[in-house]
C-alpha cells in the first residue's frame, strides 16, 4: 500500500524575531530602571512619597517607547502624527530621567568623600563657632552702669567714665567675635565632587532614545517587509496551484470529450454496417 503525503499550505505569519525585539525592549527598560533607581535614591531623603511618585512616573513612561514606536511603521495620517508626538514627548521624558539618574549616581559615588569632608569642616568650624557664640553672649551681658552700688545716680563725669568702660568691654568681646568670624569664613566649605558632565550626558541620553526608536522602527519595518514577501510568495503559490488544477481539469475534459467522440464514431460505423455480428453467423455464411 502506497501512502502519499498531502502537501499542506498555511498562510505565513509575521516573523517574531523575539530575541532582537526583546534586546531593544530590555535596553529601554534597563535605562528606565537606572533612572527610576537613582532618581528615587536622590529624592528619598527629601520626601519618600515624592521619590515613589517620580519613580512610578518614569517606570510608566519607559513602557511607552517599546509599545508605541513600532506602530509608527504601519500608522498613516493623523494616527501617525499622534503616535509620533507621543513617542517624542515620552522619549524626552525618558532622556531627562536617564540624565538626572546620573546625578543620583554621582551623589551615591561621591557621598563617602563628601561626608568625610563635611566632618573635617565641622571639626575646624565648630570650636570657632563656639568661641564666637560665647563672645556674643559675653558682649551682650555687659551692662552700662548708671549708679553707684548704694543706689546714688552717676553725675556727668561718672556717666562718661562708665560709658567708656562699657564701650571698651563690648569692643573687647566684639573683637573676639570678628576674629572668629574671619577664621570661619577662611575655612573652605566642602563642595560635592563632580564626576559627570550633565550636558554631555543629556545629549547622549537623547541619542540613546533616538537610537532605540530607530532600531525598533527598522526592525518592525524589516518584519513587515519579510512578511509581505512571504505573503506575495504564498499568493503566487496559490495562483500557480490554481492554474495547475485548472489546466489538469481542462486536459481531463478534453480527453473525456475525445473518448466520447471516438465512441460515438465507432457506434455510428457499427450501425451503418448492420450492427455487430456474432462469430457463428459468419461461419454460417
Amino acid at each position: 500500500m502506497i501512502f502519499s503525503k498531502r502537501k499542506t499550505t498555511r498562510r505565513p505569519r509575521k516573523p517574531s524575531w523575539f530575541i532582537a525585539r526583546a534586546a531593544l525592549v530590555l535596553a529601554a527598560l534597563f535605562f528606565a530602571a537606572f533612572a527610576v533607581v537613582f532618581w528615587g535614591l536622590s529624592l528619598v531623603d527629601t520626601s519618600p512619597l515624592l521619590a515613589l511618585f517620580v519613580s512610578v512616573g518614569f517606570a510608566a513612561s519607559a513602557i511607552v517607547t517599546p509599545t508605541v514606536v513600532p506602530k509608527l511603521v504601519v500608522a498613516r495620517g493623523p494616527a501617525l502624527a499622534g503616535l509620533l508626538f507621543v513617542a517624542v514627548v515620552f522619549g524626552l521624558v525618558d532622556s531627562m530621567g536617564v540624565t538626572m539618574g546620573f546625578t543620583g549616581l554621582e551623589k551615591q559615588i561621591t557621598e563617602p568623600a563628601h561626608q568625610k569632608a563635611l566632618a573635617s569642616y565641622a571639626d575646624k568650624v565648630q570650636p570657632l563657632e563656639a568661641a564666637r557664640d560665647k563672645a556674643i553672649i559675653d558682649r551682650d551681658a555687659v551692662k552700662l552702669e548708671t549708679a553707684f552700688s548704694d543706689g546714688r545716680k552717676f553725675g556727668p563725669q561718672n556717666k562718661a567714665a562708665a560709658l567708656v568702660t562699657f564701650k571698651e568691654a563690648r569692643a573687647e568681646y566684639q573683637s573676639i567675635v570678628d576674629d572668629n568670624e574671619a577664621k570661619i569664613k577662611a575655612v573652605a566649605v566642602p563642595v560635592r565632587g563632580s564626576i559627570f558632565d550633565l550636558t554631555l550626558i543629556g545629549l547622549l541620553s537623547i541619542a540613546l532614545q533616538v537610537a532605540l526608536a530607530v532600531g525598533m522602527i527598522a526592525l518592525e519595518a524589516a518584519r513587515e517587509s519579510v512578511h509581505r514577501s512571504a505573503l506575495a510568495e504564498y499568493e503566487a503559490g496559490l495562483q500557480s496551484a490554481r492554474a495547475e488544477r485548472d489546466a489538469k481539469a481542462k486536459a481531463k475534459a478534453k480527453v473525456s470529450a475525445k473518448l466520447a467522440k471516438d465512441a460515438a464514431a465507432v457506434a455510428a460505423r457499427a450501425a451503418k454496417m448492420g450492427g455487430p455480428k456474432l462469430a457463428f453467423d459468419a461461419d454460417r455464411n
